[in-house]
């Protein structure tokens, strides 16, 4: 987005050079100096102009409005993060919006008579809202929240309090009744995040079949394959077990498809980040509710705790798992590829949404 911000701005000083009959009116230093002046105020406009048109994508009045403005206005690496972030929303909201209402599954929102999606949070200090997806960060983010105002936001906090809420630390779950107008709830920065399904799925094996033998129990899981097995063999028996029985898909949370928890063919997301651009992405929630006085905890492969990310899994695992078992996972998540757009496993885009990879930061 940057780039293609920069590489427009230079069209259009080319473009302005070009249609200038520069002999016989130009002679002198002084008058291309004047020129040169002319045309970087006008690159200068344009970019100005560009960035509070991203701005005004989110076409709502949310939180610190002046800071924000200000802070595109300015000739920042700042203003070109928050740029290329609120493109990239703004590309992937219309993406969806466009196929749901193929799908005929389009709803105009509503405070009044909508649900909201599965888990909420809003904490009025800084004016947000934000949609937990599972394995997409959220674990981290409410970590990051419960920090801004002192507190460690230890796996207690996070993991219970963090799902009740915490009203002592404005830290609570979004109702309904929570917001008096409409109004109201729209002056919030409203914010979400989703993932591959495939590395999304890698993931959550890893959290809730590997470490945590409860949920193991509570889905009635039952390894036929020991731990001391290739992680790639145990993976492929659990989608095969989880696959037949559909308990785990269609009840566990980390594992469900997200597209609906999420809402997103009616939810009003003012930025809907992919978790592909996480880093950036969270930079401009920073940036936008003036809280980069803290910082978000890593993942657990940049804090040092595992060699190998989820992503690292994807490319070791799925080119060996048979074609009969990467269609119940496509087929587990066939809405979150066609609504939302995510790449298959051999798309040159993988784990990127169809499109998108070319913009990375």
């Amino acid at each position: 987005m940057l780039e293609a911000a920069e590489s427009g701005s230079h069209k259009t000083l080319r473009l302005v050079k070009s249609s200038v009959p520069l002999a016989p009116v130009i002679t002198g230093t002084s008058s291309l100096r004047s020129l040169r002046n002319s045309v970087r105020g006008v690159t200068i406009v344009f970019l100005l102009f560009f960035l509070y048109y991203q701005w005004s994508m989110l076409a709502v009045n949310t939180f610190s409005e002046d800071s924000a403005i200000s802070l595109l206005k300015s000739d920042s690496e700042s203003s070109r993060v928050i740029a290329r972030t609120l493109d990239r929303s703004h590309k992937l909201r219309h993406l969806i919006a466009n196929r749901c209402r193929e799908r005929n599954i389009t709803t105009n929102w509503s405070l009044s008579k909508h649900d909201f999606p599965r888990m909420v949070i809003y904490k009025p200090s800084i004016k947000l809202i934000y949609v937990c997806n599972t394995k997409t960060g959220s674990t981290n983010f409410k970590r990051f929240l419960f920090n801004l105002d002192g507190s460690d936001g230890n796996d207690f906090e996070v993991h219970w309090e963090g799902k009740r809420g915490h009203p002592e630390l404005h830290y609570n779950i979004l109702r309904n009744e929570s917001f008096e107008t409409s109004e109201q709830f729209m002056s919030f920065l409203k914010v979400g995040t989703v993932r591959n399904p495939l590395t999304r799925l890698i993931s959550a094996f890893f959290d809730k079949v590997i470490r945590e033998k409860r949920y193991r129990r509570r889905f009635h899981y039952t390894l036929n394959r020991s731990l001391h097995y290739p992680y790639l063999e145990v993976f492929r028996d659990f989608v095969y077990q989880a696959y037949t029985n559909s308990t785990w898909f269609n009840d566990n949370i980390h594992f469900t498809p997200q597209w609906q928890d999420m809402q997103v063919c009616s939810f009003p997301y003012d930025i809907l980040s992919q978790f592909e651009f996480h880093d950036e992405d969270f930079l401009t929630i920073q940036l936008l509710t003036n809280t980069t006085q803290v910082s978000i905890h890593h993942s657990l492969k940049d804090q040092g705790k595992t060699i190998y990310s989820s992503e690292d899994y994807a490319a070791m695992w799925y080119p060996y798992l048979e074609k009969d078992i990467l269609e119940m996972i496509y087929s587990i998540y066939k809405d979150d590829f066609d609504l939302i757009g995510y790449s298959k496993w051999g798309d040159n885009d993988f784990p990127y949404i169809k499109g998108f990879k070319q913009i990375q930061p």
